[in-house]
């Protein structure tokens, strides 16, 4: 499920489902992310993902850019602190976190592993 942002009800019913769940930089958001900070913790590891969903949805607990063009925009390279968020949020250190995506992410897209 790309950039959830859903209910509990709606988070239910994807992993009943048997879906994935892709966290964005929605997340570390103070305001708009609260709801999904609390519903994060409640997915499994074994179908948690992480995303960019760049050029949007920066993590605002990523270090603001010097210049004014990007201080918006997002990318890949600023997924380490989505998954310093989840991390915090599950009591575990980010490399956990990190291996676990990775693994969800080949099984996926069925990726060597």
């Amino acid at each position: 499920v790309h950039c959830f942002t859903g209910s509990r009800e709606e988070l239910t019913r994807y992993l009943d489902a048997g879906h994935y769940i892709g966290i964005t930089g929605w997340l570390c958001d103070k305001k708009r992310g609260a709801m999904l900070r609390e519903l994060a913790r409640l997915i499994p590891w074994d179908r948690l993902l992480v995303e960019s969903d760049a050029p949007f949805l920066r993590p605002h607990n990523a270090p603001r850019p010097a210049t004014a063009t990007h201080r918006r925009r997002n990318e890949p390279a600023l997924l380490p602190y989505v998954v310093a968020q989840l991390a915090e949020l599950h009591g575990c250190d980010p490399e956990d976190i990190a291996a676990a995506t990775h693994r969800n992410a080949e099984t996926l897209f069925q990726l060597a592993h």
